[in-house]
């Protein structure tokens, strides 16, 4: 394929579930999609309708929005090959993440859901289980909003206003982006306004954040676009060694009380900055997009590539 359709497949794969968050607002989607059924968008794809929408008003790219509105029946889109990469992506990153629930959930109701309560520890006979945590629907912010909540905090009627004025300042950041719109500040906003929404409600657990599919989605999208080869994914990691030794080096006893707090910090970000030139770096040469490293933290990276000649 040609960079400009991977770049733009890369780009669909990043919005492909950008109307949930548009449909649980309760904003209309287009008109024109009115008389489409599950015929035209697919089986569990009515939320497809709105993700083109915002495509169509925010970037204006009708080769986007044909990806979006038919990644869940690749058969109807104008670029079924294309289409079917996002479909083929979409269910690859969902059979990872997502766990299936004993029964249906409240889409408009039901928050993004802390994994660490579901975490299997030993426990002493008649010690209780830890309580479910939940996220506020708020944008991703340093402070201690970005930590759960009890569940008794979070309102248990309907999540709408709360989605709606997310959304409001989401397309209002989004307005100023362009089409095509650069890969990292697109993944960017949607890691800010998407990091507490769930992925998936009505039949799976609300523990898999919006951004973290949408970014996997949009990582393995990649590898099968740019990739020939029965096997596309190469998976390239980077581990830091002696980082202890680094941090708490000291060379007398002296140095060790000597503004020893803000040595620390400087240290440990001059190591955080040292893993994200790396990792940039390999991303560069290879001709990956931001969405391919998967995570970078501790020391250690995963960068997710099509396995291909060049690479």
């Amino acid at each position: 394929m040609e960079d400009a359709d991977v770049s733009k497949i890369v780009i669909a794969a990043l919005l492909h579930d950008i109307g949930k968050f548009m449909q649980r607002a309760e904003v209309p989607h287009d008109a024109r999609y009115k008389q489409l059924t599950p015929d035209d968008y697919g089986q569990n794809g009515a939320h497809s309708k709105w993700g083109a929408s915002f495509v169509s008003s925010c970037l204006a790219d009708p080769f986007i929005e044909d990806l979006v509105l038919y990644h869940h029946n690749p058969v109807s889109s104008a670029y079924s090959a294309r289409a079917k990469v996002i479909q083929d992506a979409d269910h690859l990153s969902s059979a990872m993440d997502r766990r299936s629930r004993p029964s249906t959930g409240k889409v408009a109701e039901e928050p993004l859901k802390s994994i660490f309560p579901a975490i299997s520890l030993a426990k002493r006979d008649g010690e209780a289980s830890p309580a479910e945590r939940v996220y506020p629907l708020k944008t991703l912010r340093i402070s201690g909003e970005a930590f759960p909540v009890s569940r008794r905090e979070i309102a248990l009627w309907k999540l709408t206003p709360d989605y709606r004025l997310l959304w409001e300042a989401f397309t209002s950041e989004c307005s100023h982006l362009g089409s095509p719109p650069p890969i990292g500040t697109l993944l960017a906003l949607l890691e800010k306004y998407t990091s507490a929404i769930p992925s998936a409600v009505y039949v799976n657990e609300p523990d898999i954040p919006l951004y973290d599919h949408a970014k996997t989605t949009a990582a393995i999208a990649h590898c099968l676009a740019a990739s020939q080869e029965r096997e596309p994914f190469l998976l390239i990691q980077g581990d830091l060694s002696g980082i202890q030794d680094f941090i708490y080096g000291i060379v007398t006893p002296e140095d060790a009380r000597k503004r020893m707090a803000k040595r620390l910090r400087g240290r440990s970000y001059w190591l955080s900055l040292l893993m994200d030139a790396v990792a940039q770096e390999i991303s560069r040469e290879l001709g990956l997009f931001e969405p391919a490293v998967l995570w970078n933290t501790g020391g250690n990276f995963v960068i997710l590539a099509p396995n291909s000649p060049q690479n």
